[in-house]
């Protein structure tokens, strides 16, 4: 799944509670696979309000769906040339417009109080011999605040 290391998904202002998140592991080079693997998780062992066991949940509402986020992931998202990384940007938009809003409504139907969206960001990475702007995908899944409406809630 590259090479980074900072998870800036989960000090995004914009979406606090972050809990969990599967990432982009994109194919280059002869090595990822072109699908989204749980990066991040809920640890009960330091988790005081059990998302674990929630999260469960969570994880059988999503899983069955990655693969509907994978197309669009290889329908939308754009290369300028062999060497550049992706740019997800127009997948974002479709993701969050589209998938995003279909599993919230499931997430929620389900007694779940958890969001997922997509969030992407960039990295510089350096292999000893030169450098490049790296882009990364995740699929965030962010706990709702009880005074807090979910998007499905919302509308």
């Amino acid at each position: 799944m590259g090479c980074n290391y900072s998870k800036p998904y989960k000090n995004d202002p914009s979406t606090p509670n972050v809990i969990a998140a599967y990432q982009w592991d994109e194919r280059e080079c002869g090595f990822g696979s072109n699908k989204f693997l749980l990066a991040d998780e809920p640890d009960s062992s330091k988790d005081k309000d059990n998302n674990k066991d929630e999260f469960t949940k969570v994880k059988a509402i999503i899983e069955p769906k990655l693969d509907a986020a994978v197309d669009i992931i290889m329908e939308y998202a754009t290369r300028g040339c062999f060497c550049d990384s992706l740019d997800f940007g127009p997948a974002i938009d479709v993701i969050n417009k589209e998938w995003a809003v279909e599993v919230n409504a499931e997430l929620v139907g389900y007694a779940c109080r958890y969001s997922v969206d997509a969030f992407a960001w960039k990295e510089w990475q350096y292999n000893g011999q030169s450098s490049r702007q790296a882009s990364f995908l995740v699929l965030r899944i962010s706990k709702v605040l009880d005074n807090q409406p979910t998007e499905a809630e919302a509308e």
